[in-house]
């Protein structure tokens, strides 16, 4: 196993030559200057600290804990980027009954995330020095991907309030209900599909790059030429997805606000 002063250096190395990355993405994407201007929702987001744990198993016992190996797979770094969003407060920006049934858009006025990162990492009994080394680089990519987690999430909350989401239902609560549910899933879709495609972007450049730990390469090398490949790619995808998005039109009724907070 290597030992703790070396992944120390080699995620604070890895720390400045990357750091500008995800930041290029939104600038690039016009995320950047759009983040300033959202200030209108009050946005809180509690970032976990990673957690992660090393287990060790015997592949040729079928009675232990077994990651889920694919064919020719040795090891595993098991990850998730975990979301906990709440929408307490809201505006009614639009309300219409049609034939028995009530449509209405919301706009949130506040966002609570909760953001997470559990990391596992399956080595099996007797392993090489090289094999774990490579699994404690994906470690190092999942959690450089995560130090822009909040920064992402807060992005996503501030366009809660300059799109609005709609919701029908029997009833007008129940059409605010509706409209609250998908305001919460499109920041989750959002959110996660930007952390997961990236990590899955980098992960297989990495394990393609090193062939799954068995060339002779550094993984320090690996996960910096990793990113550097893949950084333009993933900015071409986040602009595709912001220009995907087309806006939705500013509503000229009446406002009401309305508290979801539980009694």
């Amino acid at each position: 196993m290597p030992d703790g002063e070396f992944w120390f250096n080699m995620a604070r190395r890895f720390l400045v030559t990357t750091s500008g990355l995800l930041a290029a993405f939104f600038l690039s994407s016009g995320i950047g200057s759009s983040c300033a201007a959202e200030t209108a929702v009050d946005i809180k987001v509690d970032k976990q600290p990673p957690t992660v744990v090393r287990r060790t198993f015997n592949p040729w016992n079928p009675f232990e804990p077994h990651p889920n190996l694919e064919k020719g797979q040795q090891a595993l770094t098991e990850f998730s980027y975990g979301l906990s969003v709440g929408i307490d407060d809201i505006d009614v920006v639009d309300q219409e009954e049609r034939h028995g049934r009530w449509f209405v858009h919301i706009r949130p006025k506040n966002v609570r995330a909760t953001l997470t990162l559990p990391i596992t990492i399956w080595i099996p009994q007797g392993a090489p020095k090289k094999c774990v080394a490579h699994e404690e680089g994906h470690k190092v990519i999942v959690e450089r991907i995560y130090e822009f987690a909040g920064d992402i999430i807060s992005h996503y909350a501030g366009k809660t309030h300059t799109d609005v989401s709609p919701g029908e239902g029997a009833s007008l609560e129940l059409a605010v209900k509706d409209a609250h549910r998908r305001s919460v899933s499109d920041l989750n879709k959002n959110y996660r599909g930007t952390v997961f495609d990236y990590s899955l972007m980098i992960t297989k450049e990495y394990d393609r790059i090193t062939r799954h730990g068995l060339n002779p390469i550094s993984e320090e090398d690996a996960i910096k030429q990793s990113f550097d490949k893949c950084s333009s790619e993933m900015t071409r995808l986040l602009v595709e997805r912001e220009q995907a998005q087309q806006p939705r039109p500013e509503f000229q009724g009446p406002t009401t606000k309305l508290d979801l907070k539980q009694k």
